[in-house]
Formats: C-alpha cells, structure tokens, sequence
C-alpha cells in the first residue's frame, strides 16, 4: 500500500501506524495500530 489513494481507501491517513493482521481466512488487512491495541486489549482479538 504505497499510494495515498489505496490508503484513503482503506480508511487510513498518509504517517498514520498501521497493523497488517489475518482473519484466518487467507486475507490480510491493514487497520489503525490504535484500533487493532484497543481491540486486542478490551475483547482479546483485532
């Protein structure tokens, strides 16, 4: 994901950490590395 345009579309801004994780379904996926923490931490999953 080099281009802005891809990153706008997944919800992301330009600096912004990002974690790149797998739902098991042979996909992977980039989310906000605050989200994902938040997640991992309150329901113990991303």
């Amino acid at each position: 994901m080099r281009s802005p345009r891809a990153l706008a579309e997944a919800g992301l801004d330009l600096g912004i950490q990002v974690a790149v994780y797998s739902d098991g379904d042979g996909r992977v996926g980039p989310r906000r590395q605050e989200d994902a923490m938040r997640d991992l931490f309150e329901r113990g999953e991303l």
